[in-house]
This record gives C-alpha cells, sequence and structure tokens, in this order.
C-alpha cells in the first residue's frame, strides 16, 4: 500500500467518524501485516502519469502505479481501454469508491 493511500484511509476515516475513532483505526491496520511503501520523486511521476492518462483520483493513481510495479500486468489493459473511462466516469458520478 502506498503512504499516500494509507494517509487517506486515515484521512476518510477522521472526516467520518472523527479523530478518536481514526487513531484507533490506524492503531488496529498497523497490528496488519501491510507494507506500506513510501513515495519518491520517481514514483510521484509515475503516478501523476497515469492521473493525468486515465482520470484517476490522486491518492487511485498512486494504488495504480504501485500495483502495475508490483506486477498486476492485469492492470494496464484495463487502464488503457475505453471500458475503464466509461466505468470510472459511471462509478464517479455514482459517488461509489474508485479505489484499485
Amino acid at each position: 500500500m502506498s503512504a499516500i493511500n494509507w494517509g487517506e484511509l486515515f484521512c476518510i476515516a477522521w472526516k467520518h467518524h472523527g479523530e478518536a475513532k481514526a487513531r484507533e483505526a490506524e492503531s488496529k491496520l498497523q497490528q496488519m501485516p501491510t507494507l506500506v511503501v513510501g513515495v519518491e520523486r520517481e514514483r510521484a511521476n509515475r503516478a501523476a502519469s497515469l492521473k493525468q492518462k486515465h482520470a484517476l483520483g490522486y491518492a487511485d493513481a498512486f494504488a495504480a502505479e504501485l500495483a502495475v510495479e508490483r506486477g498486476a500486468g492485469w492492470l494496464r489493459p484495463i487502464l488503457n481501454s475505453q471500458r475503464w473511462e466509461s466505468c470510472f466516469r459511471s462509478t464517479h458520478s455514482r459517488g461509489i469508491s474508485k479505489q484499485l
């Protein structure tokens, strides 16, 4: 998981449930076997490229970048298809999370 996505989860939890519950959730998440990958300039540039090319949200672009880097070859054809764009627009307009 990208550090950007980790921060997004914390921010969303805080927004919807308050700071105390967000910190409680963070504590529980830290106990899970999750690798949080830092963001350096090159990763940020690749994520920005995905964001611009595929109309992704900023944090979503980091999730996609990390998935592609880690060998999720199945993701590339989806990102390159018109179907992805129509699917994104449909879910975005209904307010459904577009996390990968």
